[in-house]
């Protein structure tokens, strides 16, 4: 469920060859992750494999390396936010069983750890980290 954070100062690239209808600034726009300071959501809407997902990922990747320190600054002196991904029919999943098991307090709190929470409806296999 959750991105891990490596090194700061790691560049992101996106190849917008792989997808020329995308609109390359609002990206870019998005990866500057003002969207989170502001509490803001973001909700990608198109048909499948059209990379949802991996967009998703990728302004993950940009909230993991952002170097914005006054958002949130880790324990170990690495800047960047914190991130999470779960599929959405997981976290259903997950919320009825807090649910039944009466922990939903603990979840939301769990849940709310996450200054960015990626939530597609289904995730490509090799999208996921150590996926094959």
């Amino acid at each position: 469920m959750v991105c891990k954070q490596t090194t700061a100062g790691q560049r992101i690239s996106f190849d917008f060859k792989a997808m020329p209808s995308l609109n390359k600034m609002l990206v870019m726009e998005l990866a500057r992750c003002d969207y989170i300071t502001r509490n803001e959501n973001i909700i990608a809407v198109g048909n499948s494999g059209t990379g949802k997902t991996h967009i998703g990922l990728g302004l993950g990747l940009a909230a993991l390396f952002s170097v914005n320190a006054s958002i949130h600054l880790s324990g170990n002196g690495q800047k960047g936010l914190a991130v999470g991904f779960i599929t959405a029919s997981a976290l259903v999943h997950e919320l009825l069983e807090a649910r039944d098991e009466k922990r939903l307090l603990r979840l939301q709190k769990q849940l709310s750890k996450y200054s960015l929470l990626i939530i597609p409806s289904q995730a490509c296999k090799h999208a996921l980290p150590g996926s094959g």
